[in-house]
């Protein structure tokens, strides 16, 4: 008898028609198509304040113990919804079933208690313009209202306000790959696509989506398709915590979904004044080719930076690299935060771009004869060295010994002394 009256709900609420006049908070994707796409495989992430700001300065989260009067809510019942009640028409005092209240905005009006002692949350339904109440399941309502379990099936109009008002037309980056499209204009049908990160999403619609995740953005790419991302902001009402929240449900956080492109115009403007520059490898490393084939990079080889790519989904720039030497070009993707490197794989420095690259020319800048160059390539150091030759050759030293106020013995771990003086190497010892 339950499966039976379960599926005649769950027909009925299929062949709902959407009055789209009157709920403007339900959108749609305008297409069905699927996009599949791979990522570029990079994998770090870099800190967006400016997604984190724009939330805390917009968005507050309203626990059920301070909602006030005014504040609305839209009826979406999950699945688990639908062979429950939730609200009682205040005239009649008889339950409405979820599916005759789909869709319908419910304002709250208070708290009160009915004459039998039992505690009950107000609402007025602007939709049918009628009262109802939602009955406490047990105890008061200061002591129900202090949890996160708030009122099932609502979802918090606020946040879509919100969300409407400040992201219409903006370009947003996606973070996750992610995202779904609508499947049928009159149901709640979708399927899943990927979008590779770091795709520019501008913002073409906001509705409602679901309770937990009542913000429903829809976005679109450059060639037309559209998306949409389901996302909690504030969390009023969604039955989340906020560990719960960014463990499980990632992805759907306005965080955890999208870069914004405030923070990303100052980084690009920071990159773009590394093009043109002259930078050496301070240690031997990896890129790739034209070939796209992985190549080894001997410690200062010299470049001009020609091309600065960020992905704003990682965090990681992509440098095209001109030789100065063979006129080849190369690509290499490096972090500018170093707590994201990956440090040193098989002896190569991999992706931190300022233990990578020096700016500017190991041989001009410090003046090195060309005698000095076959030595400092091949990690020697010689009689007649300036200090800058020596770094070059061996880098920094491990620890600096003063022999007297002009002598100095540079120390390169256990079986190398370099003895300097003024300025000048005079000796040399290997043990």
């Amino acid at each position: 008898m339950k499966k039976r009256r379960l599926a005649t709900l769950l027909v009925a609420l299929l062949t709902t028609v959407v009055v789209f006049g009157q709920d403007s908070y339900i959108v749609k994707t305008n297409n069905k198509n699927v996009i599949r796409l791979q990522g570029d495989g990079l994998q770090r992430a870099m800190t967006d304040d400016a997604a984190n700001n724009f939330v805390v300065s917009n968005f507050k989260f309203h626990s059920l113990c301070d909602w006030e009067p005014g504040m609305k809510f839209m009826v979406i019942p999950d699945k688990y919804d639908l062979v429950i009640n939730t609200f009682v028409n205040n005239t009649t005092n008889k339950e409405e079933t979820n599916v005759s209240l789909m869709h319908h905005i419910m304002e709250y009006r208070g708290h009160s208690v009915m004459p039998d002692g039992r505690h009950r949350i107000d609402f007025f339904c602007t939709t049918n313009n009628t009262d109802y109440y939602y009955l406490v399941p047990s105890g008061t309502f200061d002591a129900y209202c202090d949890n996160t379990l708030g009122i099932p099936t609502l979802a918090y109009l606020g946040d879509v306000d919100i969300a409407k008002e400040k992201l219409m037309g903006m370009t947003l980056y996606a973070k996750t790959t992610k995202f779904r499209v609508d499947t049928d204009l009159n149901s709640d049908g979708y399927e899943n696509v990927n979008v590779e990160k770091g795709t520019p999403l501008k913002v073409v619609s906001v509705g409602v989506g679901t309770r937990s995740f009542p913000v429903k953005i829809v976005l679109e790419d450059v060639n037309g398709k559209q998306f949409y991302q389901n996302v909690a902001i504030s969390r009023t009402n969604s039955g989340l915590r906020q560990a719960e929240l960014m463990r499980i449900y990632n992805r759907n956080t306005f965080q955890g979904a999208f870069r914004m492109v405030d923070s990303l115009d100052v980084v690009t403007v920071q990159l773009n004044k590394m093009v043109d520059k002259e930078v050496y490898t301070r240690y031997r490393t990896t890129m790739r080719n034209s070939r796209n084939e992985l190549v080894k990079i001997a410690r200062l080889s010299t470049f001009k930076i020609r091309g600065v790519r960020p992905n704003y989904a990682t965090g990681y720039v992509r440098l095209t690299l001109f030789s100065t030497k063979t006129a080849e070009t190369f690509v290499k993707d490096v972090t500018l935060d170093k707590t994201s490197s990956t440090g040193i794989a098989d002896g190569y420095h991999n992706d931190y771009y300022s233990n990578i690259f020096v700016e500017g020319n190991p041989w001009t800048d410090n003046n090195v004869p060309q005698a000095h160059r076959t030595y400092i390539l091949q990690g020697k150091v010689m009689r007649g060295f300036t200090e800058e030759e020596v770094k070059l050759a061996l880098g920094e030293p491990q620890q600096i010994i003063d022999v007297n106020s002009s002598t100095r013995d540079w120390v390169y771990g256990v079986d190398k002394v370099v003895r300097i003086s003024n300025k000048r190497v005079v000796e040399v010892k290997s043990y």
